[in-house]
């Protein structure tokens, strides 16, 4: 989806809106917390119910869907996406080296 690469399924991560969240939707946002979209996860499992889309485990790939807007579209959402825990995921996958762009952060120098 986001490098429109191919690959065994077993090597992609499967993207599903999370139905807990959607449920609550519905009913009325909790106070003090806006409404940002439908919320889509990474499903590790690949057992939460409905539409799901494969994505390549790695964060310039998911970058890339996040830019072309390829996943609320891929999952065929009506309203708009929020894609925080996927971006969550995507920086956990990156590392503390690609986090800190490049600079050692205990002695100031870049690498």
């Amino acid at each position: 989806m986001g490098c429109r690469g191919r690959a065994p399924a077993s090597t992609l991560v499967r993207l599903a809106v999370d139905p807990g969240s959607v449920s609550a939707i519905g009913q009325g946002v909790p106070e003090g917390r806006a409404p940002s979209g439908i919320p889509v996860v990474p499903d590790h499992g690949r057992r939460l119910p409905g539409r799901g889309a494969h994505l390549h485990p790695d964060p310039a790939c998911v970058e890339k869907a996040v830019t072309r807007r390829a996943i609320p579209r891929a999952l065929r959402l009506a309203g708009a996406a929020d894609l925080s825990a996927v971006e969550r995921w995507a920086a956990e996958l990156a590392g503390p080296e690609d986090r800190t762009g490049g600079t050692d952060m205990e002695a100031g120098h870049t690498r």
